[in-house]
């Protein structure tokens, strides 16, 4: 995937299009120097938590969603975390991988985010995009924290190999949050924050009944 991940993420190198972004408190379009791979990472990344907020609407519209992202310019950070219910069935192993669930959905390539909670039809893994696991194998950094209420698991991997796992049982807030630092291949090395905060403005509005909160960390 490093090698050919143009194939899955589209262009690594700096790139200039006309992108939407803020300016003057309104969306406008002007031609940015950005990279398109880093923003489809980032993408992937914020719409399992789109999903997962939406398939909680589904059954219980008066939820209060959150997702919260965080983008720390100076170690290329992105970190996304909502208030949904986590994983089903998290903790159990997967037959076809043998791994538990949470860390077949972030290693198995099209391990998408509807894996994270769909007890009716869990053949829907993989629909969602490239799938996080093409945003672990593009990371120097990956990491998952997970809590369905009753347990909390932490999986940390670095360059795709897991450095630190942790469960810990007991009362939690539910919710999923993912940190991830983009790998060297991207050639430019700075996360855009002017336009990761318009494309945050432009889901917010796609997606009205879910609250967005950007800071720099």
């Amino acid at each position: 995937i490093i090698l050919r991940s143009s194939m899955y993420v589209g262009s690594v190198e700096p790139t200039e299009e006309k992108i939407p972004i803020i300016e003057n408190n309104k969306l406008v379009l002007k031609n940015k120097i950005f990279s398109i791979g880093m923003h489809k990472l980032f993408g992937e990344v914020l719409d399992n938590s789109f999903d997962e907020l939406k398939h909680l609407y589904q059954t219980r519209p008066n939820y209060k969603g959150k997702i919260e992202v965080k983008i720390d310019t100076e170690y290329n950070l992105v970190s996304v975390k909502d208030n949904g219910r986590g994983f089903y069935k998290g903790l159990d192993i997967n037959e076809k991988t043998g791994l538990n669930n949470i860390v077949t959905a972030f290693s198995e390539l099209r391990a998408g985010s509807n894996f994270k909670n769909d007890d009716e039809a869990s053949n829907l893994i993989g629909t969602n995009g490239v799938g996080a696991s093409v945003v672990n194998v593009l990371s120097d950094l990956f990491q998952i924290i997970t809590s369905d209420g009753k347990y909390k698991y932490e999986h940390t991997w670095q360059k795709f190999e897991t450095t630190e796992t942790d469960i810990q049982y007991g009362s939690f807030k539910t919710g999923t949050e993912v940190n991830f630092v983009s790998n060297v291949i991207f050639k430019l090395i700075s996360v855009s924050f002017i336009f990761l905060t318009s494309y945050l403005v432009v889901a917010n509005l796609s997606n009205p009944n879910k609250l967005i909160v950007v800071g720099i960390i």
